[in-house]
């Protein structure tokens, strides 16, 4: 009864909506125009999305947390590109913050004209770390 007002959804199909913008920033667009049976909007560049990132956290959080902050989501949006293995581990061997931002736009501007591949049946970021 406590959930019924999210017309029949329970709290795992909430949080497991919710993950799913970790690896896709646009779900919750994607999901209003499917509601609404409307055309979504085209998916911005991920470096985009990025930059926004960057100036919020950069408004909140030291350099260091920032920094940590910027891996992550990189890493979480590289998913399903060709090359994000490599990337993952070549981004956290950046020791400064204009090293690690240009390992992050380089990979993101080099795969912008891709379609990143379903891995939501894989075993990464499922186990709810982050």
């Amino acid at each position: 009864g406590w959930c019924g007002g999210w017309g029949g959804r329970t709290v795992l199909t909430v949080v497991r909506g919710a993950r799913g913008c970790i690896k896709n920033p646009w779900i919750f667009a994607q999901a209003q125009a499917r509601r609404n049976m409307t055309e979504p909007l085209p998916d911005k560049p991920l470096v985009k999305v990025l930059a926004r990132l960057l100036e919020h956290l950069d408004g909140y959080y030291p350099e260091r947390i920032t920094l940590i902050q910027m891996r992550k989501f990189a890493i979480w949006f590289s998913a399903g590109f060709p090359g994000a293995s490599a990337f993952r581990k070549t981004v956290f061997q950046c020791a400064d913050r204009e090293s690690t931002l240009g390992c992050i736009n380089g990979f993101f501007e080099s795969i912008a004209h891709l379609s990143q591949n379903d891995t939501s049946g894989e075993a990464f970021l499922m186990g709810g770390h982050g």
